[in-house]
C-alpha cells in the first residue's frame, strides 16, 4: 500500500516461469539488482503511480525468455545500469529515462523495445547491442557517449529525433542500418575497421559531423567499406583508412550520400605500403578513394641497375689490368684507388600500371669510390691472378630512390695476347655489397 523497496544481493537469483520480479505498489518502487533475475515472462515487473527506480548494478543480470527484461506501468520509470540487461523494455506514458553506464551492457538485438508517451530519453554509456531487427518505439531522444554494436541487419527507431553520437558507433558484421527520422549528429567515431573491405553501415537519415567526428575504414583499390547515407551529409568528418593495396586512380566509393556540402568528409589518418598516395575527392555529391603510385613505387626500378653497377664499379678496376698487353713474367702486384661520378635514367620514362600511364622520373646520380687490389703471376704472352677490393656507392634518384651499397670483392682474372695479334681476357668476381 505504500513504498515498495525490493533489494536482489550479489548472492541471490530471481528465477521465476512468470515474472522473476513483481513489484505493484500505490507509492514509489525502488528495485536494486546486484545478482541474477531471470523472468520466463518477463524480467522485472513494475507498477506504480508515484515513481519507478531500478538500478541493476555492477555484475547485476536482468534477463527474459519470452517477453520484456523490464516492464513498467504507471509513473515515469528511471532505470540505471551498470550491469547487463538482456532483452527488450516496455516502458509508460510519462517521460522515462534509461541509463547504460560505463560498464554495462544492454543486448537489445533482434527485440522490440516500446518507450510509449512522454519524452523519453536513452542514454548508452556502456555497450549496446543492436541490428537483426531491433526497434525502439517511441523514443525521442537517442545519446551514444559509449559503444553502439551493429550486429548487422536494421536498427530501427521511428520516432527519434534526436540520434547523438559522440562515442562509438561500431558497424564490423556486414551490412548494418541506422532508420531514423531525422539526423544522426555524430561527433565520435564511425568503426568499419577490421582488417576487411566488407563492411556497409547505412544511415537512413540525414548526417551531420561536428568535432571529433570520424569514420574508420578499411578500403583497397577494389572494395572498401562503405557508409551510405540516404539523407544529406554536412559538417566535418575525418576519414582514418586502413588500406589494403591496388592501384585505383578512378577512386572507389567510400561515402555514398543523398546530397552532400563540400569538406563533409576529408582524409585523415592513413595506415598504408609508402607506394601509395591516397587522396579523398568528392564527385557529385558522393565521396571517392583515389590510390595513385607515388614516386617510391618506382624506386624498385632503380635497383637493379644499381646493384649492376656495383659489380662493374670494381670489375672495371680489373679490367683496367688487363686490356693491357701481358708483359709482365713471373709475380707482380698492382693496386688502384678510385673516385667516380655518373649520372643514368631518363626523366621523362612513362610505366603503365593497370592500363594507365604514369610519368615516372628514373634519373639517378651516383658517387663512388673504393680500392682494388691486384697479384698475378705472368708467363710468354699471359697472365692468371686474383685481385679483391672494397667499394662504396651513394645513389640519390630524382623520385627519391637513395640506395647506398658498401662491401667487398673477390675475383679470379687472367688474359692473353702481346703487343700485337690476339688478345683475350676472363673474369670471375664474387661480390658481397
Amino acid at each position: 500500500a505504500g513504498d515498495a523497496p525490493t533489494k536482489n544481493p550479489a548472492t541471490a537469483a530471481a528465477n521465476a516461469a512468470g515474472d522473476a520480479v513483481r513489484v505493484e505498489a500505490v507509492g514509489e518502487i525502488d528495485i536494486d539488482n546486484a545478482g541474477d533475475i531471470l523472468g520466463g515472462t518477463n524480467g522485472i515487473f513494475a507498477q506504480s503511480d508515484v515513481d519507478i527506480d531500478i538500478i541493476n548494478q555492477a555484475g547485476g543480470l536482468i534477463d527474459t525468455d519470452t517477453g520484456f527484461a523490464i516492464d513498467t506501468v504507471g509513473a515515469a520509470t528511471t532505470i540505471t545500469s551498470a550491469g547487463d540487461i538482456v532483452g527488450a523494455v516496455d516502458l509508460t506514458d510519462n517521460d522515462d529515462v534509461m541509463t547504460i553506464e560505463a560498464g554495462g551492457s544492454w543486448d537489445a538485438e533482434a527485440s522490440a523495445s516500446d518507450f510509449r508517451l512522454g519524452n523519453d530519453l536513452l542514454t548508452n554509456g556502456g555497450t549496446m547491442l543492436a541490428g537483426g531487427g531491433t526497434v525502439l518505439l517511441n523514443l525521442e531522444t537517442f545519446n551514444n557517449t559509449g559503444t553502439l554494436v551493429m550486429t548487422g541487419g536494421l536498427l530501427s527507431a521511428p520516432q527519434t529525433t534526436s540520434f547523438s553520437s559522440s562515442g562509438t558507433i561500431r558497424a564490423e558484421s556486414g551490412a548494418a542500418t541506422i532508420d531514423i527520422p531525422g539526423k544522426l549528429a555524430n561527433s565520435g567515431l564511425i568503426d568499419l575497421l577490421d582488417g576487411a573491405t566488407n563492411d556497409t553501415l547505412t544511415i537512413d537519415g540525414d548526417f551531420v559531423g561536428s568535432g571529433d567526428s570520424t569514420l574508420a575504414i578499411d578500403a583497397s583499390g577494389d572494395v572498401p567499406d562503405l557508409l551510405a547515407i540516404t539523407g544529406a551529409a554536412s559538417g566535418s568528418t575525418d576519414v582514418d583508412v586502413n588500406y589494403l593495396g591496388g592501384f585505383n586512380p578512378t577512386g572507389v566509393l567510400v561515402v555514398d550520400t543523398g546530397t552532400s556540402t563540400a569538406g563533409a568528409f576529408i582524409l585523415d589518418d592513413v595506415i598504408a605500403s609508402p607506394i601509395f598516395d591516397l587522396s579523398l575527392v568528392r564527385i557529385g555529391q558522393d565521396f571517392f578513394l583515389i590510390s595513385d603510385p607515388n614516386g617510391s613505387a618506382f624506386n624498385p626500378l632503380v635497383v637493379p641497375g644499381f646493384a649492376t653497377d656495383l659489380w662493374y664499379q670494381s670489375a672495371n678496376e680489373i679490367f683496367a689490368e688487363t686490356v693491357k698487353p701481358a708483359t709482365t713474367t713471373g709475380l707482380s702486384f698492382w693496386g688502384n684507388l678510385y673516385a667516380s661520378r655518373d649520372r643514368y635514367g631518363d626523366d621523362d620514362e612513362t610505366v603503365t600500371i593497370d592500363g594507365i600511364d604514369f610519368d615516372v622520373d628514373n634519373r639517378v646520380k651516383t658517387k663512388r669510390h673504393g680500392v682494388q687490389l691486384g697479384a698475378d703471376y705472368g708467363f710468354a704472352f699471359g697472365r692468371i691472378g686474383l685481385s679483391a677490393g672494397y667499394a662504396w656507392a651513394d645513389a640519390n634518384g630524382s623520385i627519391g630512390a637513395n640506395p647506398r651499397a658498401r662491401g667487398w670483392n673477390l675475383g679470379l682474372y687472367g688474359q692473353y695476347g702481346g703487343i700485337r695479334g690476339f688478345h683475350g681476357e676472363f673474369l670471375a668476381k664474387h661480390d658481397l655489397h
